[in-house]
């Protein structure tokens, strides 16, 4: 580091700038983190955010997304995910900040959220994040395929939007 050590680390302000400004951090138990302010994104990380069904089998949310499509079953439908038939569907997609799910009102099972191991078989074994009906929860993961879903009963319905 150039300069003064009490001149701290600066960073240039904007693209074409000489002007610069100090860094802030502060101390976590991870260590010194960066305050940053977060912009947001130019437009949402999914082309669409269609109604899932998720049920008493443990389901990806990739595949879940797919099985919306396919009920859908439109070229319109496809080709908002750039698909040409229901089996082309994209690996993966990235949200920058994370992922909402919210359960929809009407449901009368609890949708569980999780990863692989997921479980809402209802004998007690349960593993992942409970959905009540109406309830919500953000996730700060950013990759699609790393959700999983299973519910206490058959067809409950579930929505979200990627950050």
């Amino acid at each position: 580091m150039a300069g003064n050590s009490s001149d701290g680390i600066k960073v240039v302000t904007g693209k074409g700038s000489t002007n610069t400004k100090p860094v802030s951090g502060v101390r976590t138990h991870e260590g010194q983190v960066m305050l940053v302010n977060d912009v947001g994104r130019a437009e949402f990380a999914a082309p669409q955010f269609p109604l899932l069904t998720i049920g008493a089998t443990t389901l990806n949310l990739l595949a879940a997304i797919r099985n919306a499509i396919e009920i859908t079953n439109t070229d319109a439908a496809r080709g908002r995910w750039g698909m040409t038939d229901n089996n082309d569907m994209p690996n993966d997609f990235s949200a920058k900040r994370g992922f909402l799910f919210k359960a929809d009102a009407t449901n009368s099972g609890t949708i569980f959220v999780g990863t692989t191991h997921v479980n809402a078989d209802g004998s007690n074994v349960i593993s992942g994040m409970p959905l009540a009906a109406s309830e919500s929860l953000f996730v700060e993961v950013t990759r699609a395929s790393t959700f999983n879903f299973n519910a206490t009963a058959s067809s409950q319905k579930l929505y979200f939007l990627a950050f």
